[in-house]
């Protein structure tokens, strides 16, 4: 189990989401949100401050499409700007993980996972 070193306030996340959190847990620091998609799809990402992990879920009619969690997530952050994405990196296992999530105007989740 690692902590997650930094990671967005309540404010910065809500600016970026455009909404509050659809769950919280403040004794874990486990924070999710939840996005619509279009019509029918809908984006959950979810992370915990304490246990150091991250998740993407992306919904169609109530179906996952992709689910991706990792855990070893050491930093979470906001670039701003022209990119205006949520990213995350880490390493578990050995591997360098990586995640770039832009919500608006259109969505697009980037995970990448190096070997070493």
């Amino acid at each position: 189990m690692s902590n997650l070193n930094s990671y967005p306030d309540a404010s910065e996340l809500f600016e970026f989401f455009c909404t509050e959190p659809s769950f919280f847990d403040g004794e874990k620091g486990h924070f999710a949100y939840e996005i619509s998609v279009g019509s029918e799809g809908v984006l959950i990402f979810s992370f915990s401050v304490v246990e150091g992990w991250v998740q993407t879920v992306l919904k169609f009619k109530d179906n996952v499409v992709t689910k991706f969690l990792s855990e070893g997530i050491s930093e979470v952050w906001i670039s701003t700007g022209t990119d205006n994405a949520l990213c995350a990196r880490g390493g578990f296992n050995g591997s360098t993980v990586a995640l770039r999530l832009r919500v608006y105007p259109d969505l697009c989740i980037d995970w990448s996972i190096l070997e070493d």
